[in-house]
């Protein structure tokens, strides 16, 4: 009689946490129905931006479409992405002028290709620490523009990896 009575106890005890369980889980489920932390349009799946795809597919935005790497900065264009400007050569480097392919005889070139941070993501070019680097580089005594000519500075951009790389042209 004492083993039937502890067995039932132990089924009502059983009996009662299920429900206690399946209550709250009904509560919890009606309160974040109700209050909606998240916004709908951040809920998974998210919305399909076509005109975004179509431009994309058009090469008709700063970042192009790369077989190689899945995307790169296309040549010649143009983007803004919260207050900075982002400016591509005919090259496709992000850069306010042209480089030639080979540096002239002489000339010291600095390449710097990588992340986010190499492209300076969020900066202006002209706080970007590509462009500070050519600048301490010339420093203060380079103040022809001959001088400046001798050193070019030439942020790409790879993602996921960064590398600088710098070439002596032969004289």
């Amino acid at each position: 009689m004492k083993n039937q009575r502890t067995v039932r106890r132990v089924g009502l005890l059983a009996s009662v946490a299920l429900a206690s369980l399946i209550v709250g889980g009904l509560v919890a489920e009606i309160g974040v129905r109700l209050v909606r932390p998240v916004r709908t349009d951040d809920l998974l799946p998210l919305p399909y931006n076509h005109e975004a795809v179509r431009r994309l597919a058009a090469g008709d935005t700063y970042l192009r479409f790369d077989p190689v790497l899945g995307w790169t900065t296309g040549p010649s264009a143009r983007g803004n992405d919260k207050g900075a400007i982002y400016r591509t050569n005919s090259a496709g480097i992000r850069s306010d002028r042209e480089f030639s392919v080979e540096p002239r005889s002489g000339m010291r070139r600095l390449s710097a290709f990588g992340d986010s941070f190499t492209h300076c993501e969020e900066v202006d070019y002209a706080d970007c620490w590509t462009s500070q680097l050519e600048r301490a580089w010339l420093g203060p005594r380079c103040s022809t523009s001959a001088c400046r000519r001798m050193v070019r500075i030439r942020p790409g951009f790879v993602p996921n990896a960064t590398a600088v790389r710098t070439s002596l042209a032969p004289s």
